[in-house]
């Protein structure tokens, strides 16, 4: 997990420096995005570099990324969003989400929830939580943090 947090924090400066993300980079994000816990801790991020680079982050990588790898960054997007009350990104965003993936959990979980709302963003207590949280699942369960590739289509044999 301490790679993606690593690189998730490059990718923060990026964005906070008003550059765009190398195209090596942003692949490799891609990739290490597929691990759940770098995912959610990758989110957490927000509140150290504040919520309008994280929105400007998240939108730039699920505007530029592989498309097969867009489920992640657009639903990090889309709960940023949905924690802040603009819940028309919120929605456009999972909606994105689900077209890299069909059935990612996290995006089908925030469309469930739009037409009920949350309040918006979570204290700092709770924030300071989930990232405790993160980590000690990261210590207990660290193939949640791996990158999960996506399986090759099978191209047939070659006999």
């Amino acid at each position: 997990m301490l790679e993606g947090l690593q690189h998730a924090h490059k990718c923060y400066q990026h964005a906070q420096a008003d550059r765009p993300i190398p195209a090596a980079d942003l692949a490799w994000l891609g990739v290490l995005l597929t691990g759940v816990l770098v995912r959610d801790i990758s989110y957490t991020l927000y509140r150290q570099y504040g919520t309008h680079i994280a929105r400007r982050l998240w939108i730039d990588v699920t505007r530029t990324i592989d498309p097969s790898y867009a489920a992640a960054p657009a639903t990090i997007l889309a709960f940023l969003a949905l924690h802040h009350g603009e819940t028309t990104l919120a929605r456009y965003a999972a909606e994105r989400a689900l077209q890299a993936e069909p059935n990612y959990p996290f995006a089908r979980l925030i469309l469930a929830t739009l037409p009920y709302g949350i309040p918006p963003a979570e204290s700092d207590a709770e924030l300071d939580d989930l990232v405790k949280t993160i980590t000690e699942q990261a210590t207990r369960t660290p193939d949640l943090a791996q990158p999960a590739l996506p399986t090759p289509p099978n191209l047939g044999s070659h006999t």
